[in-house]
């Protein structure tokens, strides 16, 4: 028993990203990590998705560091991404914290590829299934993860 234990513990949760409606003017951003789930609440009041946009384009060109702010109107969460290493091309650090605490929730090593594509095809989902494109005072369909997917599948 103590074996299957063991194996089970090692098998690493396979990332998952998924973006639901969550009311009005909230997006639940949900992140199935290898470590852990991580629920983040996007609100259209303090919206952060063009911040969520410009930093998936820091970590495609390989800006890093690189971070930004969610305020989940009154909770707020730092997420980072950082170099692991000069050779490390196509994988980076993932960091999301309490910027006031300074507590750490989660650290997940990532393939860039695969968390950017992973993303920007859920988020691209999420907009092709909600009848209403207003977010915030535009259309989400203005935000670039088009742009982003064909920059991505490219090299």
């Amino acid at each position: 028993a103590l074996n299957s234990l063991m194996s089970k513990k090692q098998k690493k949760r396979p990332l998952q990203i998924s973006f639901y409606d969550d009311g009005y003017g909230w997006i639940l951003l949900r992140l199935n990590l290898p470590e852990k789930i991580i629920k983040i609440s996007i609100s259209s009041a303090f919206d952060p998705l063009p911040d969520l946009f410009n930093w998936i384009e820091d970590i495609c060109v390989g800006d890093l560091p690189s971070e930004f702010e969610i305020d989940q109107e009154g909770k707020i969460i730092r997420v980072e991404a950082m170099i692991l290493s000069k050779d490390a091309k196509d994988s980076f650090l993932l960091r999301i914290s309490d910027p006031y605490t300074e507590q750490m929730l989660v650290k997940s090593e990532l393939s860039k590829r695969d968390f950017i594509m992973t993303l920007l095809n859920r988020f691209e989902s999420f907009v092709n299934k909600r009848k209403n494109k207003e977010w915030s005072g535009y259309n989400l369909n203005e935000l670039p993860y088009i742009e982003l997917k064909q920059y991505n599948s490219n090299d």
